[in-house]
């Protein structure tokens, strides 16, 4: 052999490890390829919606105000019927996420002069579903324990829900929903949560008291249920302070199934919802069912 083919010749063990990268390059290329994340391969969405909302925030002093800040929700990433594809707003923003698929837009104001108004117009496309889709992530037992206003373990509420049990998930969610739906009279918006207890015993109360009701006995039978905070619209446009709205969820069959005693809707008009957050499971900057958070002295803010 000439000296000039023993210099070609690649030494057995740099052949072996090049073999090794190789075949694992080639498995991991093929898992890739033929086993993706199942839950997003089988969701499917039918249509889009695309909303938009504003605030407005108000310095009604002769001060001017430094360095304020809002937090405001934007529209939960994903859902069981909803996706968020595209955000955008009128103004520079900091998203802040979270495991449950919150997002929050962080405004910044070096200053709001005395007297003086800033605005905040936010945008977004989502794809929504007209039946419920499966998440990457569900974890509904987190679901099962009772919070301040979701009184799950107190006494009146076990009875009450012994009586609405039914042999299976989804007749005792429908059987709540029913009695909450019936029984429960609405009372107008009240600014302050009362909780389960509260409107068990006065048989009233707004949105929030029906859907923390309804979350109570379902949570006492033992059925993952969530309190959510959102929207109503059929269709695109503009949301208003009117159509806010909060409604619950419970984890049934294989996904979570809206149930909205207060107005009567029952695994149905999915496509109506909008959710922005849920209320419970974490610490966020903004407060339990508040839509935003202002820091800066006697700074005002209304929804547009």
């Amino acid at each position: 052999m000439n000296e000039s083919t023993r210099k070609k010749r690649i030494p057995v063990p740099v052949m072996f490890w090049a073999l090794l990268l190789l075949l694992a390059a080639a498995f991991l290329s093929m898992h890739c390829e033929h086993e993706p994340d199942r839950s997003m391969k089988q969701a499917s969405y039918d249509s889009t919606k695309r909303v938009r909302y504003g605030l407005v925030l108000e310095n009604p002093t002769n001060r001017a105000v430094h360095n304020a800040v809002l937090w405001i929700y934007a529209p939960m990433k994903r859902t069981a019927t909803q996706k968020c594809m595209d955000l955008k707003a009128s103004r520079e923003f900091k998203r802040i996420h979270d495991e449950l698929g919150h997002q929050i837009l962080r405004f910044r104001f070096p200053i709001v002069p005395p007297f003086g108004a800033k605005q905040v117009n936010i945008r977004a496309e989502l794809a929504v579903a007209k039946m419920h889709q499966p998440l990457p992530r569900e974890e509904p037992e987190a679901w099962l324990d009772p919070d301040p206003f979701v009184q799950s373990s107190s006494e009146p509420i076990v009875s009450l829900a012994t009586q609405l049990k039914a042999d299976t998930d989804k007749e005792t969610a429908r059987n709540i929903w029913n009695w909450v739906g019936k029984e429960i009279a609405y009372s107008g918006y009240t600014a302050r949560e009362r909780g389960a207890l509260q409107a068990l015993s006065q048989r009233k109360g707004d949105c929030t008291e029906f859907a923390d009701l309804y979350a109570a006995l379902a949570r006492a039978c033992v059925l993952p249920t969530r309190v959510v905070s959102g929207f109503v619209r059929d269709g695109n446009g503009t949301l208003r302070r009117s159509m806010h709205h909060n409604w619950a969820q419970s984890y049934f069959g294989d996904g979570w199934r809206l149930a909205d005693p207060q107005k009567k809707v029952f695994d149905s008009r999915r496509s109506n919802y909008v959710a922005f957050s849920l209320l419970g499971g974490g610490d966020r900057p903004i407060p339990r069912g508040r839509l935003y958070k202002v820091r800066g002295k006697g700074l005002e803010t209304r929804m547009k």
